[in-house]
């Protein structure tokens, strides 16, 4: 979203000295997830979500992530429910990359809200 904020609004180019992008802004030949599939299903989930007047989903206060976000602070239960339940399903298996240290600081995170026309894009 970055990209697309700088390179059609250049105003703001001179206004941030550094990013860093911590996914592929690009190419997404290496992903193997459920997210990648919802990439080709995308116009039906856009018409599905115009149609229940959705216009963002897993947003900070919907009724999904509170839940999660309750759910994953458990330190015991936490990194087997949540990011085995449902993280690595959609964000991909990496257990090497997200150690429970490091997921018990970043479930309260995760999902993040995007909206719909962010998934057409």
């Amino acid at each position: 979203m970055f990209t697309v904020l700088t390179s059609t609004r250049p105003e703001y180019n001179a206004k941030i000295n550094l990013t860093i992008y911590l996914a592929p802004i690009a190419y997404l030949n290496n992903v193997q997830s459920p997210l990648l599939y919802s990439i080709v299903f995308s116009p039906e989930i856009n018409v599905i979500l115009k149609k229940l007047v959705m216009n963002e989903f897993f947003g900070y206060n919907s009724q999904l992530t509170v839940k999660l976000r309750k759910l994953c602070t458990d330190p015991k239960l936490s990194y087997a429910a949540c990011a085995y339940g449902y993280a690595f399903p959609i964000a991909g298996y990496d257990p090497d990359q997200l150690e429970p240290p490091f997921y018990r600081i970043t479930n309260y995170y995760f999902p993040v809200g995007s909206s719909r026309k962010n998934l057409i894009h």
